[in-house]
């Protein structure tokens, strides 16, 4: 790995080869990468990401990347490193006023910005660059990618451009070959800050769906306010301290914190939850049977089932050694019956127990499933029963405030943790789960919205009621241990 000190020999080295140019130096720029640039640049990735807060510095790093990138580049029989690359943004306006300027700080008088084409072109003794800075939004500029042949690419706040353009770009980056050199030193790097976690960047990145055999690594800037805070010294003082006065603790954790999350206009139902502090980073798929054996309740799963047209079940199972409960899988279906549900079910639990042995997984549906009736005029509780699930109405009664407060007392006590599968349950709970807005017509904004996130996170009040996780002899057993089994085996059929 490149030390700090390397890669500031690397960013030297470009400023060096100018002053033997006849280009001349307007000012020159010493960069020190901060410890997760620093990571970001030393990485041998073809596909790397940067993600971090506002103000993280991530635009500078990708500038001194873009710079190193061209330095290591094959020289060419006649001497020269030649290398061709695009950078990209959302919208002209944001390319130019915002990306270029960064760009035109670090690069300075190393060549010349040709206006009229968007090109910055830097031609000297040792380097011959040309670097196209282009907006991708709409449908003519895709066209106008897929005809480009490039060395490498830096995608600019990644989270605004679409997955299908990046998808043309992968195949853009590679296709420039300077004079009598194949060079294998093509990179596609991007920035962003957090998106949302339905978004392309986190499925890729984070869960490595869709890869192939391509090389994606991701590197996470550490909270803006925490002690390990980067680029502190080139922002002004109290910058997010200000942020925390002028924004929601939601949009803080975003945009301070770095954490992937979700803007609901509504006050979030679960405010505490932290993607940092309550997703682990792994899925379910990524660990084996002898992983969860070691550690987990495998005989034990708890599942909370949400009916309705968009029926959906939560999974549960505790943690041995640590006495916390991990959501490690989710099923989420629309426009779907109840029916449906309970075959995908059927599936999902033959699936976790020849795979892991996962078993005696108890169904706790919504108390109120016993009045709802789904198209074979069954209800819920008997049309699951009857297809062999061990499923029990979660309660007496819907039990609204217990339900709640037993998931909260979870969350704000670190004793739940979710797997990065449960996709759903994820951004549900980081706020897209949430209160009406409030306004001045002072209608009740005490009632939560009902949108896509609903069902997944009430199926997890329904294990947590069902569980009776709400009551803290159960909450808060240490030891998994005959009497911890005993309880569990207790719950089915209880009511309150």
């Amino acid at each position: 790995m490149l030390s700090n000190k390397t890669i500031l020999g690397y960013i030297d080295n470009i400023f060096s080869l100018t002053k033997e140019s006849k280009i001349t130096l307007n000012q020159e720029r010493h960069y020190y990468p901060p410890p997760t640039v620093a990571k970001f640049m030393a990485s041998k990735a073809e596909i790397r990401g940067l993600l971090g807060a506002m103000g993280s510095g991530k635009s500078s790093g990708c500038c001194a990347e873009l710079l190193r990138l061209m330095s290591i580049q094959p020289k060419s029989p006649d001497g020269k490193r030649y290398s061709r690359w695009v950078v990209i943004r959302d919208t002209y306006t944001n390319i130019t006023k915002t990306t270029l300027k960064t760009w035109m700080y670090w690069a300075g008088g190393n060549g010349e910005y040709q206006e009229g084409k968007n090109t910055y072109v830097i031609k000297n003794s040792e380097l011959d660059v040309e670097i196209y800075f282009i907006p991708l939004n709409i449908a003519k500029d895709e066209n106008r990618l897929k005809s480009f042949e490039v060395t490498g690419a830096w995608v600019n706040e990644a989270k605004e451009i679409k997955e299908e353009f990046i998808n043309i770009l992968i195949d853009r980056i590679g296709r420039y070959n300077p004079p009598d050199i194949i060079s294998d030193n093509s990179y596609l790097i991007m920035d962003t800050n957090p998106c949302n976690i339905d978004h392309w960047w986190y499925r890729r990145f984070e869960l490595r769906e869709n890869v192939g055999e391509d090389n994606w690594e991701i590197f996470r800037q550490p909270s803006g306010r925490s002690p390990q805070a980067e680029n502190l010294k080139y922002l002004k003082k109290g910058y997010y301290n200000r942020m925390e006065e002028n924004h929601t603790e939601e949009y803080c954790k975003i945009y301070a914190d770095g954490q992937y999350g979700f803007l609901a206009k509504g006050d979030p139902v679960y405010p505490k939850f932290n993607y940092n502090t309550h997703v682990e980073d792994y899925s379910l798929e990524d660990k084996d049977k002898k992983f969860y054996s070691n550690t987990y309740s495998m005989s034990n799963v708890i599942v909370g089932c949400d009916a309705g047209l968009t029926p959906a079940s939560v999974y549960l199972m505790r943690d041995r050694l640590k006495g916390i409960w991990i959501v490690f899988d989710e099923i989420v279906l629309k426009d779907e019956s109840c029916d449906a549900m309970g075959e995908q079910m059927l599936i999902r639990e033959k699936y976790l127990l020849d795979k892991f042995e996962f078993c005696n997984e108890r169904y706790f549906l919504d108390p109120a499933g016993n009045q709802r009736k789904d198209t074979d005029a069954n209800t819920v509780l008997r049309l699951y029963r009857a297809k062999g699930l061990k499923a029990y109405l979660a309660g007496s009664s819907n039990a609204l405030a217990k339900r709640r407060e037993g998931l909260r007392h979870l969350i704000d006590n670190g004793k739940l943790k979710v797997l990065r599968n449960c996709r759903k349950t994820i951004e549900g709970l980081s706020g897209g789960y949430h209160y009406k807005e409030p306004n001045h017509y002072n209608e009740d904004n005490t009632k939560v919205v009902k949108n896509e996130y609903s069902h997944v996170i009430e199926a997890l009040e329904y294990a947590i009621l069902g569980a009776r996780l709400f009551e803290e002899h159960i909450l808060y057993h240490k030891k998994d241990n005959r009497e911890f089994d005993r309880i569990m085996q207790s719950l089915a059929g209880r009511v309150d």
